[in-house]
């Protein structure tokens, strides 16, 4: 898709998000130089497995002690050989969101990971949705699967936007495995809505993602309508990134016993640390004026293998001050308009499927 026919919100959403491109890009590669994870697998299969560096202890500087060209040497391993792919081959996303109202969201998530290198986007979405999401862009697999309560509730005799149709729902999830299990990474939330019927049917994908063990982020109607209501959904998952906004940061935190104090503000930033503790396996980005890419204080099987062989707390771990793993202070768009945190919801696992041309790897 060419910038120059693409409206200036449009231009705007993916201009500003290209100060976060670089470490987001990097994320997962970042995570297993830090110990987060082991093993990076590339979209052929290779296992590469990565050393880890020491945790911080408290009192030090809470970023990880890693530099940016060893990093990005790390990073370089991942990007595939051109020629002799099948199609596919750099990865396909899908996108579970996009419902009556909001149609752009799931749009610059999908169209973000294809500019990220993935092959295919898929953008599994309500039948209200669908036609506006395949008149933006040809590339766009689109597919209007998603069961809708309130579209139930307009016909003669629904049964009210507040009953749900399990057995509609559940129809809906068997429709849309197949498509799922070839994914090999997935977004959830990116303007899926409130249409509880939608939300039952987002939750059970994210579940069957899970089980997949597929690498998932969860962002915007997601983790106010799942996370923070149903938070086992991620709690423990280390293939996951969550991308809270400051407001969106305040839901899932109370919804693991973390409850932010005042009102809402930009400070509830410096909690994102406890968490992501508190969820004890995924990433978390808290987006704001300073980006915090955040993960807990010991990998989850770290932690886990620690207590097997000790019931009491580590000294190590015990002494450690959460602190983020990494803080993005780059510059960004001085407008806050929609669409940014769509761009940005897709690029956390650019390495689960990296592009030919890593683009990512430069400004």
């Amino acid at each position: 898709m060419q910038l120059s026919h693409c409206t200036s919100a449009t231009r705007s959403a993916v201009s500003a998000a290209q100060h976060v491109a670089t470490s987001c890009a990097r994320l997962k590669v970042l995570l297993a130089h830090t110990g987060h994870v082991d093993t990076v697998r590339t979209p052929a299969g290779r296992c590469l497995r990565m050393a880890s560096t020491a945790t911080t202890p408290a009192g030090g500087s809470g970023l990880a002690s890693t530099d940016d060209a060893a990093v990005m040497s790390r990073f370089r391993e991942l990007v595939p050989q051109l020629g002799g792919n099948y199609k596919g081959a750099h990865g396909k996303v899908a996108v579970i969101g996009g419902c009556l109202e909001f149609t752009g969201a799931p749009f610059f998530a999908a169209m973000s990971a294809l500019r990220v290198g993935a092959d295919m986007a898929y953008v599994i979405c309500t039948p209200s949705a669908a036609t506006a999401i395949k008149s933006y862009s040809p590339e766009l697999m689109v597919l209007p699967y998603l069961h809708e309560a309130a579209a139930a509730a307009a016909w003669p005799g629904g049964a009210g936007e507040d009953k749900v149709d399990m057995v509609a729902v559940s129809r809906a999830v068997d429709r849309i495995l197949p498509w799922l299990q070839r994914a090999t990474a997935v977004v959830v939330g990116p303007g899926l809505g409130d249409d509880p019927a939608v939300c039952e049917a987002g939750a059970a994908l994210l579940h069957h993602a899970r089980a997949l063990g597929l690498p998932v982020v969860i962002d915007g109607s997601a983790l106010t309508h799942i996370i923070a209501q149903r938070p086992e959904y991620a709690v423990g998952y280390s293939n996951c990134v969550l991308t809270p906004n400051v407001a969106e940061l305040g839901r899932i935190g109370a919804a693991v016993g973390v409850h932010l104090p005042g009102r809402m503000s930009d400070a509830w930033q410096v909690h994102a640390p406890s968490i992501a503790q508190a969820f004890g396996g995924p990433v978390v980005v808290a987006k704001g004026p300073t980006d915090l890419i955040c993960v807990p204080s010991s990998p989850p099987h770290a932690a886990a293998d620690a207590a097997a062989a000790s019931p009491s707390p580590s000294p190590s771990t015990s002494g450690q001050e959460l602190r983020p793993l990494l803080e993005c202070k780059d510059p960004g768009a001085l407008r806050r308009c929609g669409g940014q945190g769509d761009v940005l919801a897709e690029r956390p696992h650019a390495g689960d499927c990296p592009p030919p041309v890593t683009r990512a790897c430069g400004p």
